[in-house]
């Protein structure tokens, strides 16, 4: 279950983002800049972070068959998305270098005024993270809540006889 819900939040997550911002104007111009190996990668750190998030979120909580669960299931959705939000924000930093190093652009004075700024910035990214992470967890919650709804109106009997 962490693997869906980790992919649904983080494809969620990217098209919420470029929403919000391609309409603004220069998020375009971003985007253009970027190659393809570099967009690819960090979707694919979105995504892991998000699915390794989801998957401590869960551990040792049943969303199917505890009534109770999402208490537990929210706090630990706050801690985790803000985990998500500074982790991200490190791949994020690393890739950018990673990519001025392997362009041939980087400069040690660059990383001189990352340092900083990325205390800063991982303040904020924890707590974006934070409030994205139980935004997210309220959708993911309801979805299964939902899903099991479904499968129960559907089976008649139970979730095990709509699986089989």
């Amino acid at each position: 279950m962490s693997w869906a819900l980790g992919t649904f939040n983080s494809a969620a997550l990217a098209l919420a983002l470029l929403l919000l911002l391609y309409p603004r104007g220069r998020f375009g111009d971003t985007l253009a800049g970027l190659s393809t190996l570099t967009g690819l990668a960090l979707y694919i750190a979105l995504w892991a972070t998000t699915v390794y998030a989801m998957h401590q979120a869960l551990r040792g909580i049943d969303l199917l068959d505890d009534a109770r669960a999402g208490d537990r299931f929210f706090g630990r959705a706050l801690r985790w998305g803000g985990f998500t939000g500074i982790a991200f924000l490190f791949e994020l930093a690393l890739i950018i270098v990673g990519t001025s190093v392997l362009g041939g652009t980087f400069l040690i004075q660059q990383l001189l005024v990352l340092i900083p700024f990325g205390v800063i910035a991982s303040l904020v990214a924890f707590v974006v993270g934070a409030l994205v992470g139980v935004t997210l967890g309220a959708f993911d919650l309801a979805g299964v809540r939902l899903s099991r709804r479904l499968v129960e109106r559907i089976a008649g009997d139970g979730p095990e006889r709509a699986l089989r």
